[in-house]
């Protein structure tokens, strides 16, 4: 009996937080306390809208405007980080971003990727995944009508007309295609991350024993390999590698 009416209780609990959770009202409080200069009220409520899963390119700016007022550098920039995901020509987050970067201690020379993936990667973010999926659907199912009018259609004109644009729009269903699929590993997959602890050693392997190969300071962005156990395995922007502890790091 004292289960069944525990199990009431707390259902009913989590009924009226459901129904009272207005993700628009409280990031428009956020937008209230930010305004008033109260930033850390702004980032502990845009922050527990973020964890609810709310998530879109506005909360995560104005989230990581909040963190920089506050003077906490790194979070500031995984928030700009994770807004460009959404937003990648944004030009306030880059600048804001690059403001932020600024800040941090570490200089490493990055190595640049080639043109052709860094174009790409920028095509896919211009749209989400799920909106160049739609595109790949449509333009597939045009091939196949187009397709048809080729086996069917008398004309020889028709029948070239009917030919190319198939082909045309075969190429681009399948390009949007692959588009999703990057779009999607690069928002919810994503590798990088930013290091959140004020000084991190990389160490030679996944255990505090091993050697001590670098060490980095907090707000600068790595890739995040292989986990294993508390550790994972990094990569520094000019390429070199080490373990340091799970928690040091917080994945864009």
């Amino acid at each position: 009996m004292k289960r069944a009416l525990f199990g009431i209780i707390l259902l009913s609990l989590v009924s009226a937080r459901a129904f009272c959770f207005d993700p628009d009202n409280d990031f428009r409080k956020g937008v209230e306390y930010y305004s008033n200069e109260q930033f850390s009220e702004a980032a502990g409520i845009w922050m527990e809208l973020y964890n609810s899963g709310y998530d879109n390119y506005e909360l995560l700016y104005n989230t990581g405007n909040a963190w920089f007022k506050l003077n906490e550098i790194p979070m500031a920039i995984l928030f700009y980080e994770r807004a460009l995901l959404r937003k990648p020509g944004d030009e306030d987050t880059r600048y804001n971003l690059s403001v932020a970067n600024g800040l941090i201690k570490d200089r490493y020379e990055v190595i640049p990727r080639i043109f052709i993936t860094r174009w790409f990667n920028h095509l896919a973010l211009l749209l989400p995944s799920d909106s160049w999926a739609i595109f790949a659907v449509c333009a597939f199912v045009s091939t196949l009508l187009l397709a048809l009018l080729y086996l069917f259609a008398a004309g020889y004109k028709v029948k070239v007309a009917s030919f190319t644009a198939a082909l045309l729009l075969f190429i681009f269903s399948a390009m949007s295609l692959l588009l999703s699929f990057r779009s999607r590993e690069m928002v919810y997959r994503n590798e990088e991350a930013i290091i959140i602890t004020p000084v991190v050693t990389g160490k030679s392997g996944p255990s505090d024993g091993g050697t001590d190969l670098f060490v980095i300071h907090e707000g600068l962005k790595v890739r995040a390999g292989e986990k294993i156990g508390d550790w994972y395995e990094i990569r520094l922007p000019d390429g070199n590698k080490g373990w340091v502890p799970a928690n040091t790091i917080e994945k864009i």
